[in-house]
């Protein structure tokens, strides 16, 4: 999976562990944000920056419905290519791959806003064309 595959589509891109409570507390607000703005022209990756796969797939198949893919970090490298240092944090990349958004920490209400108005951005440039 490339950020390239998601061109022309508003990415957010989550950074959790699967013994981070903010994290776990996030993820349902994450699958309802993602539910409601896809067809908007969102997309969201939950990147785990913990565990081998088979525990964080396991954890996401016995507890959570996540509607969204789900990469593995376990070094923490792309984390770190993009300046965040824990979790929950996350990132935004507008249509064309920028990074337009970064934040450290869980707060439901930014992310929406935040996705909102790069949701707002992409309807605008596709009006343009």
């Amino acid at each position: 999976m490339k950020t390239g595959d998601f061109a022309g589509r508003l990415l957010l891109i989550d950074f959790w562990a699967p013994g981070c409570a903010p994290c776990l507390r996030s993820l349902p607000a994450l699958a309802d944000l993602h539910t409601r703005l896809n067809p908007e022209g969102l997309e969201v990756i939950a990147v785990a920056v913990e565990g081998d796969e088979a525990r964080v797939r396991g954890f996401l198949e016995n507890d959570r419905g996540v509607p969204f893919p789900v990469a593995l970090d376990p070094d923490g490298g792309l984390m770190e290519r993009v300046a965040l240092s824990d979790v929950p944090s996350w990132i935004v990349l507008d249509a064309f791959g920028r990074l337009v958004h970064r934040s450290e920490g869980a707060d439901p209400r930014r992310v929406e806003w935040v996705v909102r108005r790069g949701l707002e951005q992409l309807r605008m440039r596709t009006k343009v064309r």
